[in-house]
């Protein structure tokens, strides 16, 4: 079983090594067929290259060999950054009271954030990060409590952030180790929220059922909980549960 980051990690595991695993869950993220280009070229590709505020020819050099333009937010992008984890390790509290411990839920309401979701990626020559780009909690989610949060908030402090950026970073190195891989021949189940921005980000609910069904050999469960967001484990735990004994007990035995 997965979430997020876990999710994807635990459908490269399936794909990869079905003789280790017996079925899988995944919440959140889905898996799709293995796509043609470099994950990074092509985002920088679609919203310029983060490292240049001035703007660069990525991508387009061959075509407009003097067209400069100024690189888009993105936050897988934003997240390749160096001063990624020390901006984060900075606002520790404040970045997680604002992408997970909100009670705004995430992708809601970011009309009222100080700076687009979908604008620049530079502000006065400053890349401003995702937590800058939501509207501020005006309190905790009534899934979460004060210790909940002081615990995540210290485990990042004394770990850091760089870990989890790496992840992003890797992703050009990910797609060449994967050459060649193919569907996922376990018994497999996926389960989001219908408010889950990243539902939306990968292209709705009959986008992700396609490409689920493209890249799992046989049927594979696909399940959607009526207004639960992204943190759907704690927001949804009863829910959630069941849904994921109810597939242990006719697989995972």
């Amino acid at each position: 079983v997965g979430h997020d980051h876990g999710a994807a990690t635990g459908w490269l595991l399936a794909r990869l090594r079905p003789d280790l695993v017996r079925c899988y869950y995944a919440l959140s993220v889905p898996t799709s067929p293995r796509p043609p280009f470099r994950p990074l070229g092509l985002l920088r590709f679609l919203y310029g290259d983060e490292s240049q505020p001035e703007g660069s020819v990525y991508g387009l050099g061959w075509l407009f060999p003097f067209y400069k333009r100024a690189p888009r937010f993105m936050y897988m992008l934003y997240h390749c950054l160096p001063q990624a984890g020390n901006i984060y390790g900075a606002n520790t509290r404040k970045a997680q009271l604002a992408l997970q411990f909100s009670d705004i839920p995430f992708g809601e309401g970011l009309d009222d954030a100080n700076y687009a979701m979908d604008g620049p990626m530079y502000y006065d020559d400053v890349a401003v990060p995702p937590f800058e780009r939501v509207p501020a909690p005006t309190g905790l989610p009534d899934w979460a409590t004060q210790a909940e949060v002081d615990y995540v908030v210290g485990e990042y402090e004394r770990a850091g952030w760089e870990g989890g950026l790496e992840w992003y970073r890797t992703f050009d190195n990910d797609w060449k180790a994967t050459e060649g891989l193919g569907k996922c021949a376990v018994p497999a189940a996926f389960l989001a929220g219908t408010k889950d921005l990243v539902v939306k980000m990968m292209g709705g609910r009959r986008v992700i059922s396609y490409r689920l069904k493209q890249a799992v050999e046989g049927e594979v469960s696909i399940k959607f909980i009526e207004g639960a967001g992204h943190w759907i484990q704690q927001e949804r735990p009863a829910e959630v549960n069941d849904e994921i004994f109810n597939f242990l007990d006719a697989h995972g035995k």
